[in-house]
């Protein structure tokens, strides 16, 4: 979120998908809010809220939130005054896989603790990377086709005096009822996006600097990647381009910029 008015913008609400084939749908891709700032008058700017998936809440004298583990959220914006409070980190990415198998071939992954693999009936199965590592295909055929739901890592909030909220990882899926993809029999790599860290230390002084935020990592799976979210900008800058733009500090009249290779990740 950008900062307007008396509030930092709240971040954007991500998108339910029930691929987990769960009670209730989750949420991820939510954006990070802006952060506070002084008015003229000296009254505080309230930090924004995070959006649903989640979302870091941008911080009113006090650090932004960070995004939440495995949704791709992006990191709040810090605070200012008293001093330049810390924007936040984003939240990692996640990849799931979902197959009906028809008992001609079996799925497994790399690593149960940080990939587990769950049936929901016994015929269809659904492997949750919260970490890079491999989908492993034994297929009587040519390949297999997945649903899919790939997130990657969220970007970083700016550093204070009104700085933006960073944009959330870019998502791409194909549940419910969009074109599957197909994996090969034997090892099958996936890569899980990293959240940004936090910005670097920064003073709250107009431009570009060390405390604009950083742009979360890419997640992939076979031939479907999501690009990173975009760090928020600080006072006087854009914030930067990813899966969604980072928010832009204050004084900027257009700060969410999406990557135009991939404008249709975001929210």
């Amino acid at each position: 979120g950008s900062v307007s008015g008396s509030t930092g913008g709240a971040g954007g609400a991500g998108v339910p998908n029930n691929i987990l084939v769960q009670a209730c749908a989750t949420s991820y891709s939510g954006g990070g809010g802006g952060s506070s700032g002084k008015e003229p008058n000296g009254s505080d700017i309230n930090g924004g809220a995070g959006g649903a998936g989640g979302g870091g809440a941008g911080g009113t004298r006090a650090n932004g939130t960070a995004g939440t583990a495995n949704t791709g959220g992006g990191g709040g914006g810090g605070g200012y005054f008293p001093g330049t409070k810390q924007g936040a980190a984003g939240g990692s990415g996640i990849v799931i896989a979902s197959v009906t198998t028809g008992g001609d071939s079996y799925v497994d992954t790399s690593s149960i603790p940080n990939a587990p693999t769950t049936t929901p009936d016994g015929f269809t199965y659904i492997a949750e990377f919260k970490a890079s590592g491999t989908l492993n295909l034994k297929d009587n055929g040519c390949g297999t086709a997945f649903d899919y739901r790939v997130v990657a890592g969220g970007g970083s909030g700016s550093n204070g005096n009104s700085g933006g909220g960073a944009g959330a990882g870019g998502h791409r899926s194909s549940f419910p009822g969009g074109k599957k993809l197909v994996l090969s029999p034997g090892t099958n790599p996936v890569v899980i996006g990293a959240g940004a860290v936090r910005a670097g230390n920064g003073c709250a002084s107009p431009g570009p600097g060390p405390g604009v935020g950083i742009t979360g990592g890419d997640s992939k799976v076979g031939g479907i990647f999501a690009n990173g979210g975009g760090g928020g900008g600080r006072f006087n800058a854009d914030g930067k381009d990813g899966g969604s733009g980072g928010g832009g500090g204050d004084n900027i009249g257009n700060g969410i910029r999406p990557s135009p290779t991939s404008a249709s990740q975001g929210n």
